[in-house]
């Protein structure tokens, strides 16, 4: 699969109304067939974990078409409870461990439909590279966990521009 020529290409047709149309199909299963001839170019469509990640990014980007180096999916949930001011990030917790609970790469997928809606509404952007490569190494490799360790860790890192400024207090 080769997930940087997916993303250049997606990032390239972003404005080309009729192919985003048939790439968000590829979020339903009875559409999904729509989707296969622009997949078919970067996937083995014959391979269920890379036509699943590639319907998935590529459906995900149509619906919310904002990629940038933000860090994993847990940055960007983090960013979006920050935007919403959510206090103590707790309100947004609750998604994250929904996503980390998911108990296959099949099940993180139908749960992060809704996730990218909110963040499109919030203007969060998305690292769709990032994403492609933790959804397809979701519970793939010798240690199944890696990718919901690592989206925790971005949601719960602490950086400095969350942090209230403290210099003024008494």
């Amino acid at each position: 699969m080769n997930i940087r020529a997916m993303v250049e290409w997606l990032q390239k047709n972003r404005n080309n109304k009729g192919t985003m149309a048939d790439l968000r199909r590829a979020l339903r299963t009875e559409t999904k067939t729509r989707a296969w001839p622009y997949l078919s170019h970067f996937c083995d469509l014959t391979k269920p974990r890379e036509e699943l990640v590639g319907r998935m990014v590529c459906g995900l980007y149509a619906l919310h078409p904002n990629n940038a180096i933000q860090g994993n999916f847990g940055a960007s949930l983090r960013t979006l409870a920050v935007r919403r001011k959510d206090p103590d990030l707790k309100v947004h917790e609750r998604y994250l461990t929904n996503l980390v609970s998911a108990r296959d790469g099949i099940d993180v997928c139908e749960r992060l439909h809704f996730l990218v809606r909110m963040m499109h509404s919030e203007g969060v952007p998305i690292d769709y590279e990032k994403l492609a490569q933790d959804l397809y190494y979701w519970d793939h490799t010798t240690d199944p966990d890696r990718v919901r360790r690592e989206w925790c860790m971005g949601y719960y890192q602490r950086r400095e521009k969350d942090v209230p400024d403290q210099s003024n207090a008494a």
